[in-house]
């Protein structure tokens, strides 16, 4: 079992496309440093560090330092939901299909506005995608 970051938003675009089968079977996995929390109105927000730059000398002094921006990332229902499933053992195919159930959505809406958010989530830093199965 490999998991790759990129692979999703290569899904998407990009010359090592990710097979349909393969991206419908891959499970999404928080970060296990985002820290949950909830908001006045009850939505739920991730704090999570951010690195800026990616030599090798400012990490290294940034981690002495313990000089790391955090950010925030407030999800509404339907992230919330998305983001509960990312644990690594659910497919994405079952979250869309939790989506359509939960919320009403058409299949292919459920799957479009499932990957947008999912490479979202991965450009933040917030999930990796565990992919399984032959190249």
């Amino acid at each position: 079992m490999t998991g790759l970051v990129r692979q999703l938003s290569q899904f998407v675009r990009g010359p090592n496309r990710l097979a349909p089968e393969r991206y419908a079977a891959s499970k999404p996995l928080r970060n296990p440093t985002a820290v949950e929390s909830t908001d006045a109105e009850g939505n739920l927000v991730l704090t999570f560090s951010v690195e800026h730059d990616q030599r090798l000398i400012t990490r290294i002094f940034d981690r002495l330092a313990r000089s790391r921006e955090t950010r925030e990332f407030l999800l509404e229902s339907i992230g919330a939901t998305v983001w509960r499933a990312c644990d690594g053992k659910t497919t994405v195919k079952t979250i869309a299909k939790r989506l359509c159930t939960e919320y009403k959505m058409n299949k292919l809406e459920a799957e479009t506005a499932l990957a947008q958010y999912l490479q979202t989530l991965s450009q933040r830093g917030l999930i990796t995608m565990l992919v399984v199965g032959k190249k």
